[in-house]
Order: structure tokens, then sequence, then C-alpha cells
């Protein structure tokens, strides 16, 4: 079953774009100095609370999307209230869309996409993450900085694609119950739950070791 979301997740956001080859060495090291980059991962990092994954399964896939779901929504990754997920969004999606068109972002499958973003978080200059990656924590933290980040690119594409229904950007009041109801999204959180999990597995080995 993991594999047939992850395929969806591949498909409806990625592949009909074809794949691309990618230097992800030479790319991250352009990304990771890229100001629109900086002030992408800056924003994600303002985001208050931890993702609430026990909320955010009981929504996603719904046939039917209440108001209150919208709002539950949003809390459930981290925000304060709708008010500051719609902000975020305002803020976020003009340069989300500058960074997928400059580094052709909608052509990589997903695990291109998860290499290159991680590789990136982890050149970012030290003062523009939360912390080094020279400890546990520190690699926990920023690993998943870079695990939203990826499911914020893939999110945007579901809807710029036209899976999501009736809006341009994911976090909008007026679109969010479509967008969340469809099976882009759904396979987009699957695996953003998936590298959460990894985030956390590999804190546990790294503070064992």
């Amino acid at each position: 079953m993991k594999k047939l979301i992850f395929s969806l997740a591949a498909f409806f956001t990625f592949g009909f774009f074809g794949f691309a080859q990618l230097d992800v060495n030479k790319v991250s090291q352009r990304l990771a100095n890229d100001t629109n980059f900086i002030k992408f991962i800056a924003n994600i990092r303002k985001i208050p609370n931890e993702t609430n994954f026990n909320i955010l399964n009981k929504i996603v896939g719904k046939k039917e999307i209440s108001a209150d779901d919208v709002t539950n929504f949003a809390v459930a990754f981290g925000f304060e209230n709708i008010q500051s997920a719609e902000e975020f969004d305002a803020s976020t999606t003009p340069i989300l869309k500058v960074l997928v068109e400059n580094y052709s972002l909608k052509n990589l499958e997903s695990k291109e996409l998860e290499s290159l973003i991680e590789a990136a978080v982890a050149l970012m200059p030290q003062d523009q993450i939360a912390e080094t990656f020279s400890n546990c924590k520190g690699r926990l933290s920023n690993c998943r900085i870079a695990s939203m980040a990826i499911y914020t690119i893939e999110a945007v594409g579901c809807v710029s694609a036209g899976v999501g229904l009736g809006g341009v950007t994911w976090w909008c009041g007026g679109c969010l119950g479509a967008s969340v109801g469809s099976v882009c999204i759904a396979a987009a959180t699957a695996h953003y739950f998936s590298m959460m999990s990894d985030c956390n597995y590999n804190y546990q080995d790294c503070i064992n070791n």
C-alpha cells in the first residue's frame, strides 16, 4: 500500500512532467545561497508548532471537508490558526513559484526533490537554519524543516497542476477544502509522514551511537 501511495505521489505531483537528470551537488550549492530559498526556509522556521499527524490523518482524503476541518488542517501543520496559515501562503507562494521556475523543480521526481532540498538545507549558512548539523538535535531539527519544505513544494505542485480544485494555492481558505480531499494531497502527506518518520529514526540512531 505504501509503495502505491508513493507511486501516486510521484505521478500526480511530478510524474506527468517527465523526469530530469539532476546534479544534486551543483544545484544544491546554488539553491543554498539563493535568497529566495533562504526566505522560503525562514518562513517554514516561523511555524510555531510541530505537525500533528493524528489530526492530519483524520482530515486528509475526506470527501466532505467542513469549515472546522479547514481550520484543523492548518493547526495540524503547526499554525496557530487559519489566518496564520494564509499569511504563510501569501508570503511563501510567490517565492516558491520563482524557485520552481528557476530550478525546474516540477521536473523532478519525489526522491530527486528530497535529495536536493535536504542537501541544500545542509549547505545553507548556519545562521539561516535552525541549528548546525554537528549534533543530533540539530540534524533532527533541520531534517524536519527540509521535510516540510518538500511537502510544501509537492502540495503546491498538486494545486498548480489542477489536481486541487478551485484555487491557486494550497493554504488559501477558499481552495483548501477541495485540495485536502484530493488523492494528490493525500499522497504528498503520506510522503511527508514517511520523511518525518525517517528524521525521528535517524535521530534515535544518532543519540544511540
